[in-house]
């Protein structure tokens, strides 16, 4: 998500900031479902399955809306809404996307997969041992708490992607 909002400032097309929105329920899916596996999927819990299951139906739809944004503020015509191809035109190229700021993409691909390489060992280990150190939590289902764990990380995510948007508003001021 983060990759798409710095691709739709690079390229100055703030229909892919659109697409990062469109994510927002996903990753919220992706969170239910790790959230449900957190408690030993107990039955306690099983609402959160639908929710997954919801939310994933939205994002998906929500990301299709996004790609449909990107792909007609590229030059892209819909076929039996007046824009399509007459038969005797030809067909339109998308014009490449110009970088607007090309110090957004000065990470190496050695700094990258260093980056990847650590966030994957430090995940890694602290699913492995970090609910050891959680005494009973993860053994009693909570409701609420599974709810607090599936809203609160895409809130907080949402609410930081706000913060960039009215930011941008200000600076374009």
């Amino acid at each position: 998500m983060g990759l798409v909002w710095n691709y739709a400032e690079a390229t100055n097309n703030p229909k892919w900031k659109g697409l990062t929105w469109g994510m927002l329920p996903l990753h919220a899916s992706g969170i239910a479902a790790c959230t449900y596996h957190f408690w030993y999927n107990s039955p306690d819990l099983s609402f959160l399955v639908a929710m997954q299951a919801g939310l994933t139906c939205l994002g998906n739809i929500t990301v299709g809306i996004a790609a449909l944004r990107i792909a007609l503020s590229n030059g892209f015509k819909l076929p039996f809404f007046g824009g399509g191809d007459k038969g005797d035109e030809a067909p339109q190229q998308a014009a490449p996307a110009l970088v607007a700021d090309p110090s957004i993409l000065e990470t190496s691909d050695a700094q990258l997969l260093t980056k990847l390489s650590l966030a994957t060992i430090v995940s890694a280990y602290v699913c492995k041992y970090g609910e050891l150190a959680m005494g009973e939590f993860p053994f009693t289902p909570s409701p609420a708490a599974a709810i607090a764990m599936v809203v609160a990380p895409p809130a907080l995510l949402a609410a930081s992607y706000l913060s960039k948007s009215s930011q941008g508003a200000q600076a374009e001021t």
